[in-house]
């Protein structure tokens, strides 16, 4: 439910100067998994430890289903399709390792039976949910969080925690019930696990300078083919023959265009470029500034990405 501060900050330049005329265009693009995983890990096992009969519901209000945020995670883990085997153990183990209300880690005992019982090289598993409402004048905001422990047969504790935390808003013009609001929330932390795990595929927006004149909008109807070889080289001869902001407007658009054509090293080096020589704290210059430190860390993710997929090589 956050949005990318690229675009936020779009969205503030917008407001500071209404004669831009920005494009935005949405492609799909693979990040990285926040947890990285040696080769070895191959199978993976997906726990439940949180009793929902005996949970304290004062801190779970709303009813974040535990039985139904493993089952599916589990499923969105598989068809990630990182693993070569995600299995969900369905027996019941809220019990192991309890004492009163308080979940203490596994053993390393109950550890190793898991691994062997569910034939897997690590276990995750969910050790709590939280769920409370959040005050707004607007829409119904529920706060959420779940604690995930990952263990390996070969270690008497956890080897990473994992605390995720967020929140969902719904839009009330629509009929919104319990069932359908937790429903939404099961799907959405479920989702936000899986990618903590395996990388995966996200939507994501990228802003252009698409009007004022014949050549932009000729390669403007490029970009909404996905011709970004085209729409390049159009910029790329009008930048030739222009000067002042409009040149640079068509090499911001030059470096987007390099992205999306693979050639991110290139987009970071040009976009410091431009932003070294357009006027401090100007539209060009923010928009510019925000995209060098997108560029910077996508290149940190495709480095991350390339490792973790190294186990298909």
């Amino acid at each position: 439910m956050k949005r990318n501060i690229f675009f936020v900050l779009v969205a503030v330049v917008l407001t500071s100067c209404s004669s831009i005329t920005l494009g935005i265009k949405e492609i799909d693009q693979v990040f990285p998994a926040t947890v990285s995983f040696p080769e070895q890990i191959q199978k993976v096992g997906v726990i439940d430890r949180v009793n929902l009969t005996t949970q304290d519901h004062s801190i779970n209000p709303f009813y974040l289903n535990s039985v139904e945020l493993s089952r599916n995670f589990a499923v969105k883990l598989a068809e990630a399709d990182y693993f070569e085997d995600v299995i969900l153990c369905d027996s019941d183990i809220s019990t192991w390792d309890k004492e009163e209300d308080k979940v203490y880690p596994l053993s390393s005992v109950h550890i190793q039976e898991l691994c062997e019982d569910l034939d897997v090289d690590m276990i995750i598993s969910l050790e709590r949910v939280h769920s409370s409402l959040v005050e707004s004048d607007y829409a119904p905001v529920v706060a959420m969080e779940a604690i995930l422990r990952l263990y390996l047969p070969y270690r008497d504790r956890p080897f990473r925690m994992e605390v995720l935390k967020d929140t969902i808003m719904w839009d009330t013009e629509g009929l919104l019930t319990y069932t359908n609001a937790r429903q939404d929330m099961v799907d959405y932390m479920a989702e936000k696990a899986a990618h903590e795990f395996a990388p995966h595929w996200r939507t994501i927006e990228r802003t252009f300078f698409e009007g004022g004149n014949v050549d932009m909008r000729d390669a403007a109807m490029f970009v909404q083919e996905n011709d970004w070889e085209k729409a390049k080289e159009i910029w790329t001869n009008a930048s030739k023959k222009s000067k002042g902001k409009i040149k640079e407007e068509y090499e911001f658009n030059i470096i987007v265009a390099e992205e999306m054509l693979g050639n991110v090293e290139t987009a970071y080096k040009k976009c410091q470029e431009l932003e070294s020589r357009t006027i401090q704290y100007s539209d060009l210059y923010l928009l510019a500034n925000t995209y060098s430190q997108v560029l910077r860390k996508r290149l940190s993710d495709i480095q991350t990405l390339n490792l973790q997929m190294h186990r298909f090589e």
